[in-house]
């Protein structure tokens, strides 16, 4: 049953100029399993987002997320403790955090996540966004506002060939409820898309 998303009137974003009025679906091909190639797009076929990365060069895993101008939005990047990676960060061009998203999985829900943004529609004021699995294996995820459905996200394909370069490496659809900022959604989709291509799952 498709869950009915609740549209916010009191936006929380990351950034300006993404919260659409009405709900919307948005779609995240992965070219290639390192970032390298990643691309948004609306249902007309419009690239929205386009993702970079340097790959393994990177210690932290920076993904770049560009509009599709080409102009740098925000950067995604890990945190590592002890060599285990429990926190991904969201930064603007400058450096500045823009939110956090944190590994807070169980065995029953595995692959949740809290998110705490520094409202940009609010002045920087905090706000707590929860991520949480709809199934057993997290292929559904459904994001949250004060116990809100507010988008759903879905993997709707994964493809783990190392030697099949002519599929995607993941795709991911996304519903999103107006009043909702597009670029958080894309970065929750990310840190997600992260989990699926480092653990394989």
């Amino acid at each position: 049953m498709e869950t009915i998303l609740e549209s916010q009137s009191f936006p929380i974003a990351i950034a300006d100029g993404f919260i659409q009025d009405e709900e919307t679906t948005i779609i995240m091909q992965c070219h290639d399993r390192l970032f390298n190639d990643v691309e948004v797009r609306d249902l007309s076929n419009q690239v929205l987002f386009t993702v970079e990365s340097k790959g393994l060069a990177s210690a932290s895993w920076r993904r770049t997320v560009k509009d599709a101008t080409g102009t740098p939005l925000f950067d995604l990047r890990k945190f590592f403790k002890n060599g285990v990676n429990r926190k991904w960060g969201v930064e603007d061009p400058s450096g500045l955090d823009l939110c956090s998203l944190k590994h807070t999985s169980t065995f029953t829900q595995f692959k949740a996540l809290d998110v705490t943004v520094l409202n940009q529609a609010d002045g920087g004021k905090e706000a707590v966004v929860h991520v949480r699995p709809k199934d057993q294996v997290g292929m559904t995820i459904q994001v949250k506002v004060k116990g809100a459905p507010v988008a759903e996200i879905q993997m709707t394909e994964a493809n783990h060939s190392r030697f099949n370069f002519t599929e995607d490496r993941s795709v991911w659809r996304a519903r999103v409820a107006g009043g909702v900022d597009l670029t958080l959604i894309v970065a929750i989709m990310l840190c997600r898309a992260e989990m699926q291509h480092s653990w394989k799952q």
